[in-house]
């Protein structure tokens, strides 16, 4: 066994938290995969090292970087092979003497590493294993319990550090997506003002009073531009079907909805009015989101299809759940009918459903031909009680791992041998599991978990 860094505990975890708040400030990729091998690297006293990413879903690795090693960097294997492979199959840290007995090992085995030490541990994130980080010990060397324990602990580390990275690029794409879909919505209100105008001049243009020729260019030219306009919209639609909602202003939601309609208003053909009952309250952003949005649909749906005269964006204030109704008085449809079942139509009322339940609520549609339309989405107004899950969202995977064992009646050393662990890491984790599920001893944080559907009995 090799001798341990003698930094004191406090400082080593002072050199963490400092570490942690460097990492999560990197925003790309490459420079923090090479920042945290090189880290780990030193930390464990070892010769190289490698990251890989994982995708357990699509059953492969790629080798997303390393240091002082000939690990094929950027290529791509099977989830059964490498020390990734081993540690994937464990579901956590793996250690060998000498890499040679690795199965399925990507050194050449006259490579001086081949023949020394090499642990992996796995790079979790909630209940999946997102990477795996490996470090060599060189020919001398071998790794400890201790030197686990410190890649672990680096692991987690790197894993939000990861995820923080992957989610900035993500908050990025969503910024352009959101972006793009307002930029959407803005040119299919301009085209469905435009349509209505068109609507309106082949309906009050004398056109009877015209010379038959003049009378039929005419008819023509207005019937080609909303061919052209309908066109327009049917292609701005199917672009944006997979953007992601935009946001929408800072506004009372009353004047939201007054301020999304009058579009609509302009063209003189519709009336609209924005009713509210109840008393007026603030409430939660994703709650005037989704009620906007919703508006959004119901409005544009009617006056494009429905030709109405009266639209109503009613609001109902309860004191547990918010009502939003919108109610036109156009030509309404058979709700079993082809027209509630076609493309247009039935993506409207999809995309007004997975707003509605984005927040917890609910939506539905009555409509009858002549008579008009109504849509109703009712939204709770308390925060959203957490999802119901196979899981904890509060522990880590590891903790779980531990709690699964404890359940079990393994001791402390049973599963710190298990997993690969020291003691002295066991009753951290366990310390914790006491802590979050509020239990006064083993016995009875397993019991909480059983009830909490954490563990299985």
């Amino acid at each position: 066994m090799r001798a341990q860094p003698a930094a004191a505990d406090a400082e080593y975890g002072t050199h963490l938290r400092s570490l942690a708040e460097d990492l999560s400030e990197e925003a790309d990729v490459g420079p923090l995969l090479d920042r945290m091998l090189a880290e780990a690297t030193r930390r464990l006293d070892g010769t190289g090292g490698s990251i890989s990413l994982v995708e357990e879903g699509a059953g492969y690795y790629r080798k997303a970087a390393d240091l002082h090693v000939a690990c094929r960097s950027g290529q791509v294997f099977p989830l059964d092979e490498g020390i990734t492979g081993q540690v994937v199959a464990r579901r956590g840290p793996v250690v060998f003497d000498s890499y040679g007995a690795v199965p399925g090992g990507h050194l050449s085995p006259d490579d001086p590493l081949a023949n020394g030490g090499v642990v992996g541990v796995p790079m979790w994130w909630r209940d999946a294993i997102v990477g795996v980080h490996v470090v060599f010990a060189g020919s001398r060397n071998r790794f400890t319990t201790a030197d686990v324990d410190r890649l672990e602990e680096l692991a987690e580390i790197e894993a939000i550090a990861l995820r923080n990275t992957r989610r900035h690029g993500e908050i990025e794409a969503d910024a352009r997506r959101s972006g793009a879909a307002e930029e959407r919505y803005a040119a299919t209100r301009g085209l469905a003002a435009a349509l209505l105008e068109l609507r309106a001049a082949e309906d009050e243009l004398p056109l009877q009073a015209l010379p038959p020729a003049a009378r039929s260019a005419l008819a023509d030219a207005i019937h080609r531009a909303r061919s052209t306009v309908q066109a327009g919209l049917a292609e701005i639609t199917e672009r944006g079907r997979a953007d992601r909602p935009g946001p929408v202003d800072d506004l009372p939601l009353p004047e939201l909805l007054h301020r999304e309609s009058q579009w609509a208003a302009r063209s003189g053909r519709i009336q609209v009015r924005v009713p509210v009952a109840g008393e007026v309250r603030d409430l939660r952003p994703e709650v005037i989101g989704a009620a906007a949005r919703i508006a959004r649909e119901a409005v544009t749906n009617a006056a494009l299809h429905a030709s109405p005269s009266l639209l109503r964006l009613g609001l109902v204030y309860g004191p547990e759940r918010l009502t939003l109704l919108v109610l036109d008085d156009g030509s309404g449809f058979d709700l079993g009918g082809e027209a509630a079942t076609d493309g247009r139509a039935a993506g409207g009322l999809r995309r007004m459903a997975d707003e509605a339940r984005a927040v917890d609520g609910d939506i539905s549609m009555e409509s009858v031909p002549g008579w008009g339309t109504v849509v109703r989405a009712e939204i709770p107004l308390r925060d959203p009680a957490p999802a119901a899950r196979g899981g904890s969202a509060d522990l880590t995977a590891r903790e779980r791992n531990v709690l699964a064992l404890v359940a079990h009646g393994q001791t402390d050393r049973e599963i710190a041998d298990l997993l690969v662990i020291s003691i002295k890491t066991v009753e951290k984790h366990v310390g914790s599991v006491l802590r979050k599920t509020g239990a006064r001893n083993r016995t009875e944080a397993v019991a909480r978990a059983i009830e909490r559907g954490w563990l299985r009995h």
